[in-house]
């Protein structure tokens, strides 16, 4: 065990203090990633807080999913069945929990999934499961998980940590959720700023599991508390070309140090193991866990082309994967999206093509990946008269975005590559992207429901924008985000797909600021999901694009604030319900 209290790290040996570790400890034969950029604070990272199988598990675990909670149910059927409306401490420590029922986590009714079946039409259940630390934790992160339909408010020893949907006092026996949420995909909450209220001994995780109304259908509570790796960011950032980096003793020593050389990227300057001082390059990153693979002596630098260009062939025609590289290399690659790895086909002559397809590829040292996988669509005969859209992504990721109906927020994209060939088939933009579910209804429902999705450029997947007008009638030439329409209610009713963007139209004819849009074929792993109306998304960045800088309150269905304030709307709506316009000088004032 080692406390890393009182070392330090520099890039210069006159400023020996110049980032301190946090006063944290990590175990024997363990690890810990610090980030050289110039932060300086310790967080967690986003997709820590993704809750799905692809991504960082619970390192420790304080209470499990699945262990037996104390609980006791408030009202249902229009009745409270306890004669008190709240119930004072019920969420603290000394709190005497005797009258409470205990049983296995999820609680609730209606879904036949819950362990604890509760009374039908109850809105609320008080929930306590009390678990005692016999030492300080080893992280710095404390997170909770929850699933949970409609609501809940979360204590940690008797303080509020977290609440969705939930009343702003502390809620009662005769509660109800102010909003709705279905269960199925459990969220991550980062209650790190509270990781100082928990105690040597016991401690309590109490929660108020909320629901809608008496008559609701259903209602779900299933949580479970613990930590996930903690990510360090330096003060500091490292040169790009050369430099040496220290790691300074508790008592000014020199611990240790490295120099190294201009750094390639995915490929990394390390130890070999149990070999002292002799440094190489690993081509397999692995931050967090022993250094691993073939020892180079120095970066491998490789890029994949294809020929011809990605785009439409003829039916039989050949494709070529070339590389240029500084070493002896294998090209692998995958048509279904995924990333190639090491077990992946090798790419060994030209491959005949006779259907539309999608190639990821790559260059790889044994099964080490020395290169960016780069990939390429291929429309074979006959191309779509419209534009298409072709997305190549996990296979996995994929179905996550698809089937998670639940899912909101940056925490629900998944990492994608977006390629756009023009209508004769050119391929006039390639960059990476996230993915993520969009609408309302037209969430629910499997892989047979045509749903809607929205892009987001961002620089951590590729580009931060994209500068080609990709909505010609616009008139913008970059875009941060798309909307893909599956217009599910326009083509559940009659089946013409066109009615949203004849009405965008329209508004756009008398003048008024509207969204625009144009229709793309919309590729996914090289199968085609149909046509889509790829529109711009009604945001702060949408009228700053359109009307240029400034502050802009922005309130999407549902009443939610994305930007600035409701005051206005608020006003405007209020005189409008209240006047009567059949005066001239009301229409004036309005105007």
């Amino acid at each position: 065990m080692l406390w890393l209290g009182g070392y330090h790290l520099t890039n210069d040996p006159g400023i020996l203090d110049k980032w301190a570790f946090p006063i944290n400890r990590i175990p024997a034969g363990g690890y810990h990633v610090v980030w050289m950029s110039g932060r300086g604070h310790t967080t967690l990272a986003p997709e820590a807080l993704r809750a799905s199988a692809a991504t960082i598990p619970f390192e420790t675990t304080l209470i499990k999913a699945g262990a037996d909670w104390k609980y006791l149910q408030g009202a249902g059927s229009g009745k409270t069945p306890n004669k008190q409306k709240t119930l004072n401490g019920w969420n603290t420590v000394g709190f005497d929990g005797s009258g409470f029922a205990v049983g296995p986590a999820g609680f609730g009714y209606g879904d036949e999934d819950d362990a604890t079946e509760l009374a039908h039409g109850t809105t609320v259940v008080l929930l306590r499961r009390e678990f005692t630390l016999k030492e300080a934790l080893m992280s710095d992160s404390l997170v909770l998980q929850v699933d949970y339909d409609d609501g809940f408010a979360a204590y940690l020893n008797g303080t509020r940590v977290a609440a969705v949907n939930a009343p702003a006092g502390e809620p009662g026996l005769d509660s109800f959720a102010s909003g709705i949420h279905e269960a199925g995909f459990a969220e991550r909450f980062d209650l790190s700023a509270y990781a100082g209220l928990l105690r040597r001994g016991k401690n309590v995780l109490a929660i108020a599991g909320l629901n809608t109304h008496w008559g609701s259908s259903d209602m779900s509570i299933n949580a479970s508390l613990g930590t996930l790796p903690t990510v360090w960011h330096a003060n500091f950032r490292l040169k790009k070309a050369s430099g040496t980096l220290y790691l300074v003793a508790p008592d000014g020593s020199i611990a240790d140090q490295v120099s190294y050389r201009q750094q390639v990227s995915d490929q990394t300057l390390g130890r070999r193991p149990s070999a002292g001082d002799d440094w190489g390059c690993f081509l397999t990153p692995s931050p967090g866990s022993a250094n691993l693979g073939p020892h180079q002596s120095k970066p491998v630098k490789s890029r994949i082309s294809f020929d011809p260009e990605p785009g439409p062939i003829g039916l039989g025609d050949e494709i070529r994967i070339n590389d240029k590289s500084s070493a002896i290399v294998d090209i692998r690659f995958t048509n279904d999206g995924s990333e190639p790895a090491g077990s992946s086909p090798l790419y060994r002559a030209p491959i005949k093509l006779f259907e539309t397809s999608l190639f990821r590829a790559a260059a790889f040292i044994g099964e080490e990946q020395v290169s960016l996988t780069v990939p390429a669509t291929y429309i074979v005969g006959s191309r779509p008269a419209l534009p298409v859209l072709s997305v190549s992504m996990e296979p996995a990721d994929f179905l996550d975005v698809h089937l998670q109906s639940s899912a909101t927020g940056h925490a629900s994209e998944r990492t994608a590559f977006l390629e756009l060939f023009d209508r004769s088939g050119k391929r006039i933009l390639a960059t990476g992207f996230g993915l993520r579910l969009h609408g309302g209804a037209g969430r629910r429902g499997g892989l047979e429901i045509k749903k809607s999705y929205r892009a987001y450029f961002r620089q951590v997947y590729g580009k931060g924008r994209v500068d080609y007008p990709i909505i010609p009638k616009a008139g913008v030439n970059d875009f941060d985000k798309l909307v893909l329409l599956a217009n599910f209610n326009d083509g559940r009713s009659h089946g013409s797909y066109i009615r949203d963007q004849v009405i965008r139209d329209l508004q756009r004819d008398t003048g008024a600021l509207s969204s625009s849009g144009s229709w793309y074929v919309l590729l996914v792993n090289a199968t085609s999901h149909g046509v889509f109306n790829v529109v711009e998304r009604m945001d702060e960045e949408f009228f700053i694009s359109h009307l240029g800088p400034g502050q802009y309150d922005v309130i999407k269905t549902g009443d939610t604030v994305l930007s600035g304030t409701r005051q206005g709307w608020e006003e405007l709506r209020n005189f409008i319900s209240s006047t009567d316009f059949s005066k001239q000088s009301n229409f004036e004032e309005l105007s």
